[in-house]
């Protein structure tokens, strides 16, 4: 949603797209970077109680937080955009995401790559929808997806997959 209504307020997407990339690579290389430091730290049973941890925690911010409002005099520095789009990734449920299975595989660069790539293509759909992205219906993927993250974090920590 930050996305979109960043492309609208910049009157393109071009602008915001040229924040995707860099800020997608950043945000997933920090969280590659901190699974391949946590991970040699931790046991298999903690490594799985990181995943669960990271998967609910996902699943909540999925699930409660909204959107915020439209910038109402948003800059239009590709860098600044960059920068609030860094920091929202990799507090968010991507950057955890991308921490969990980092951790949770011998493999946390993939990781990093995998949700480099997922979020850029995902933040791009929504930067060239821009105000088509509103039409969807957010509530209902809010609400799919959030869900999809607690039972797979309900299931790891059961041990049933």
């Amino acid at each position: 949603m930050r996305v979109a209504r960043l492309a609208q307020a910049h009157g393109s997407a071009l602008g915001v797209m040229l924040a995707i990339v860099p800020a997608a690579l950043l945000a997933c290389a920090l969280a590659g970077y901190f699974a391949a430091g946590i991970a040699p730290l931790l046991d298999s049973e903690a490594r799985r109680w990181v995943v669960v941890g990271a998967l609910a925690l996902a699943g909540a911010e999925v699930l409660v937080l909204r959107a915020a409002a439209a910038p109402r005099e948003p800059t239009h520095s590709v860098g600044a955009t960059m920068l609030v789009l860094w920091a929202a990734l990799l507090s968010g449920a991507s950057g955890l995401l991308v921490l969990a299975l980092g951790v949770a595989t011998a493999a946390p660069w993939l990781a990093g790559a995998g949700g480099a790539l997922g979020t850029a293509a995902a933040l791009a759909l929504a930067a060239t929808l821009g105000p088509d992205w509103e039409n969807a219906p957010l509530a209902w993927i809010r609400r799919a997806g959030g869900s999809v993250l607690l039972l797979a974090a309900l299931a790891t920590g059961f041990s049933i997959v």
